[in-house]
């Protein structure tokens, strides 16, 4: 079965949806799917031809066309087309559900077969229910979102689709470090991911201000990089917190758990909708309880009280007391994480994923030879 897989962004560029889609074509590859990548050119500019253990991959620039260039738009448009031509693809797997997916509904007539649509997040609210993004979601012969949340949100905004759809959990592979009991001395908190205002970074800076006042040992690790990294570093100096918080930058995925080791929980306080949150996950497989934001697919993510504690958003008040008691009774918060990694070691496996998204894969290759067959 070939299928052509569109997402925003690809290898070499790493986030939550690249990690994933990795998991996820690697695991499908080795029973015997073939996969081919469209995404978008990155900045700086990469191959627009290149490959990653074996995936071509094609990255188109979108963005021109779709901001009104004409001729752009046409040539890209065209690529596309020939692309999907010369690959007859058996399904096209489209991971996105930005503006560039109106290359993919302007192709369609260039090789006719199932498309899926896998909902990894929502890139803000549709200003309509004539939105791309609406339209869209009622063209594809499968609907699944990486959370029950995200899912509900989308078809809030769609309404009724016509075709089937379902919630399949991001998985991983655990992780080959075994985790360590949590050091206490001096109790280590980790805040991971891209440091951008929507992760809310800054309200967890806060939150620590706030437990250093009860646990002035507390230390602080940000792990990660983004556009906000200077401005949180000139706030950790306002808050006058700078000796107890150290910034560690970009962390590699296969590096995460060895951060994630010598801390003791891990703080999650984003501001928007979380569609899942690898970090959460990534805290789990490694034994370690998250305090996070009562928001979207976090609370699917973590069992309240019981692997992790959520907490309302903003609430830097709660969130340090939060950590406060976690770090006050130790051989609870142990317990917590051993049942945060049993959780995740079973809900989350990378198989389970894997096995998830086969099943649709399977149901829509009958589709595809019912189609030819009719045709």
């Amino acid at each position: 079965m070939k299928v052509l897989f569109w997402t925003e962004h690809f290898w070499p560029n790493i986030g939550g949806i690249e990690v994933i889609s990795l998991e996820m074509i690697l695991g499908l590859r080795k029973r015997g799917y073939e996969f081919t990548v469209v995404a978008s050119q990155a900045h700086p500019p990469l191959p627009e031809r290149d490959e990653y253990e074996g995936i071509p991959i094609h990255r188109f620039l979108f963005s021109p066309g779709l901001l009104g260039d004409l001729k752009a738009f046409k040539r890209v448009r065209e690529q596309i087309f020939r692309l999907k031509q010369e690959l007859q693809p058996d399904l096209v797997h489209v991971n996105s559900c930005g503006p560039t997916i109106f290359y993919e509904l302007q192709t369609r007539q260039a090789h006719v077969c199932p498309t899926f649509l896998t909902i990894h997040g929502l890139m803000g609210a549709p200003s309509d229910r004539d939105s791309l993004m609406v339209k869209y979601m009622k063209t594809v012969d499968h609907l699944s979102a990486v959370s029950r949340s995200t899912l509900d949100l989308a078809l809030g905004y769609a309404g009724e689709t016509p075709c089937p759809v379902s919630v399949i959990y991001n998985g991983l592979r655990a992780p080959t470090l075994v985790p360590e009991r949590p050091s206490w001395d001096p109790p280590r908190v980790l805040m991971l991911g891209r440091l951008s205002h929507e992760k809310g970074f800054d309200l967890g800076m806060r939150a620590f201000q706030v437990l250093l006042e009860k646990r002035p040992e507390a230390r602080l690790w940000i792990a990660g990089d983004g556009p906000e990294r200077r401005n949180l570093e000139a706030l950790a100096g306002e808050l006058g917190i700078e000796a107890q918080v150290k910034f560690f930058g970009w962390i590699p995925p296969d590096r995460v758990s060895e951060i994630l080791d010598p801390c003791c929980l891990t703080l999650v306080t984003t501001r928007t909708q979380e569609p899942f949150c690898l970090v959460a996950l990534q805290a789990a497989q490694m034994a370690r309880p998250v305090v996070a934001t009562r928001i979207g697919g976090l609370q699917e993510v973590i069992a309240d009280r019981d692997t992790g504690i959520l907490v309302e958003s903003g609430q830097t008040q709660e969130m340090a007391e939060a950590m406060n008691y976690l770090i006050s009774h130790p051989e609870f918060s142990e317990e917590m994480g051993k049942r945060a990694r049993e959780r995740a070691l079973g809900l989350f496996r990378s198989e389970t994923m894997v096995e998830g998204y086969e099943a649709v894969y399977r149901e829509l290759l009958k589709i595809g030879r019912l189609g030819s067959a009719a045709s």
